[in-house]
């Protein structure tokens, strides 16, 4: 038996005809199965919602959000960031709004303003922006 956790991402697609994929219970229930399946990290989309509380209880696991589409408006997606560890989210798994950044350094900045610092978006927002000239 591997020591090495074993992650688990699951797609939350239609579960019942006109049930919505985006759905808070309907993630909570992929989240889960994913513990279930014996996943020792699960790696899930949060909705936005309050309900995303959801997610994080019925994963009895640690749970990664994901990062959700390219971002234009970077406080809009600081503000999705605090919510997801509000929630209980132990992370967030960032790509494209990471790389495709016009500063990437700041970003990161901000997001760890949030995430291992307890910060607000707002506080998040200011570091990004001023980061640079730090």
């Amino acid at each position: 038996m591997s020591s090495l956790p074993v992650p688990f991402a699951l797609r939350c697609r239609r579960i019942r005809i006109g049930e919505k994929s985006n759905d808070p219970a309907s993630i909570a229930a992929g989240a889960r199965i994913g513990t279930e399946q014996g996943a020792d990290i699960i790696k899930m989309r949060l909705t936005r919602k309050p309900e995303d509380i959801q997610v994080i209880q019925s994963a009895k696991k640690p749970v990664i959000a994901l990062g959700g589409p390219k971002a234009d408006d970077m406080l809009e997606y600081f503000m999705f960031i605090q919510h997801c560890i509000e929630v209980g989210a132990k992370g967030v798994a960032i790509g494209r709004n990471i790389v495709q950044n016009e500063d990437p350094a700041d970003f990161v900045a901000g997001l760890n303003k949030i995430i291992h610092l307890n910060g607000t978006a707002e506080e998040a927002y200011q570091v990004y922006i001023n980061h640079s000239l730090t």
